[in-house]
């Protein structure tokens, strides 16, 4: 392989993995918490990139559309988890099958009444630079260094803060996080508000370097859904390790068989962990940082 092919397959391979690394977090948060499996999250994904295709589209420059979409997200995840999870969170089954329900509906509502066909959504910085002589767009290393800036912020405030020890509280011990004064519902809340902003913000980059399709949040979710199983359910350390062990396995696939095998080698290595070490990586319900 030629150096600027192998600069570019690691490149490109890190920015998706980056990508990853936000949507699973999100996926882990929730899991954590009540044990629901949410399978609107690649939703909240593809709303987040038409938000800011529709706003960019109405005249809002690119990186205000792509602000005011922070808080839409996490209005939206917070009204899905208060109208239609919160009262079936005991049966994290009938949960999980709910958001898919709202997953296939949201779809369908972008396919109908937006596009259905493939939109573009503008890069917020334009311009390309050069390493070691391959070219490599100012979009891809912003969604890199967005997206590390974001993991990191979420394991401070979880780790460092009050609010976050609450969370962290409540998915050891509910119970008795509710005995210590801890407001369960609150901290519910803002697990799914936080996956939700962390979601629309990969959804706008995802478009960004992609494009916009009603079904683009279908195999981020996918992938996002084996990177925590690999991770370990419930560890957010995990889940990025998972991430970019996974993202740089598609681009392999992708660079070195064919773009349709991208899912070959990740699901491969799903399977052999399923099969050797169930609980994962970091394997543990209530959620880890370390």
């Amino acid at each position: 392989m030629a150096a600027s092919a192998l600069i570019e397959y690691l490149v490109f391979g890190i920015t998706i993995s980056s990508l990853y690394a936000l949507v699973a977090i999100g996926f882990t948060l929730i899991f954590s918490i009540r044990g629901i499996a949410n399978l609107a999250h690649g939703a909240l994904l593809m709303a987040g990139g038409y938000s800011v295709f529709l706003l960019v589209s109405s005249g809002v420059p690119v990186t205000l559309a792509l602000l005011i979409t922070i808080p839409i997200g996490f209005l939206i995840a917070v009204v899905l988890y208060r109208g239609m999870v919160k009262p079936i969170e005991n049966q994290p089954l009938t949960a999980m099958m709910v958001t898919l329900l709202i997953a296939f509906l949201a779809e369908e509502f972008v396919r109908n009444f937006i596009s259905d066909s493939t939109r573009t959504v503008p890069p917020i910085i334009e311009g390309v630079t050069a390493i070691a002589g391959t070219p490599i767009t100012y979009n891809r290393i912003l969604a890199f260094v967005v997206s590390v800036v974001l993991v990191v912020g979420v394991w401070y405030f979880v780790t460092r803060t009050y609010t976050g020890q609450a969370i962290l509280a409540v998915s050891i011990d509910e119970k008795g996080a509710a005995s210590a004064g801890i407001n369960i519902d609150r901290t519910n809340l803002l697990v799914w508000g936080i996956a939700g902003a962390l979601a629309v913000v990969a959804g706008y980059f995802w478009g960004s370097l992609n494009t916009l399709a009603p079904g683009m949040g279908l195999d981020p979710l996918l992938s996002a859904f084996v990177i925590v199983v690999i991770g370990g359910l419930g560890s957010v350390s995990g889940s990025v390790l998972a991430a970019y062990i996974i993202g740089l396995l598609e681009t392999s696939a992708a660079f070195l068989i064919d773009p349709g095998a991208q899912g070959l080698f990740s699901f491969g290595v799903l399977i052999l962990v399923l099969l050797f070490r169930p609980q994962g990586l970091f394997g543990n319900r209530s959620l880890e940082f370390d």
